[in-house]
């Protein structure tokens, strides 16, 4: 993401969401996808499952693509996860 204010208010938001429901980030990335600025995060969630949660906005929103599976399973879902990631766009 850039280093622009409203980038910096998106993942502050998105931190924030990520800790008020219990989920660890285990890592994150920022960057572009699709052009547009995104936090893709890889988090620990309750029940050993692992969530692939990617925030990015588009205006004045926030949306959220998330993929979950027991962390035993992840590696196999993981590809489909990231694929869903990058091509999210708005209809």
């Amino acid at each position: 993401m850039s280093a622009c204010p409203r980038a910096r208010r998106s993942r502050k938001w998105a931190r924030a969401y990520l800790e008020s429901a219990g989920l660890e980030v285990l890592r994150h990335q920022t960057g572009a996808f699709s052009g547009r600025a995104v936090f893709d995060t890889l988090l620990k969630a309750p029940a050993d499952y692992k969530v692939r949660m990617t925030f990015s906005r588009h205006g004045d929103k926030i949306y959220i693509v998330s993929g979950s599976a027991p962390v035993p399973a992840y590696e196999k879902f993981m590809r489909i996860f990231g694929v869903a990631a990058v091509s999210f766009s708005l209809l």
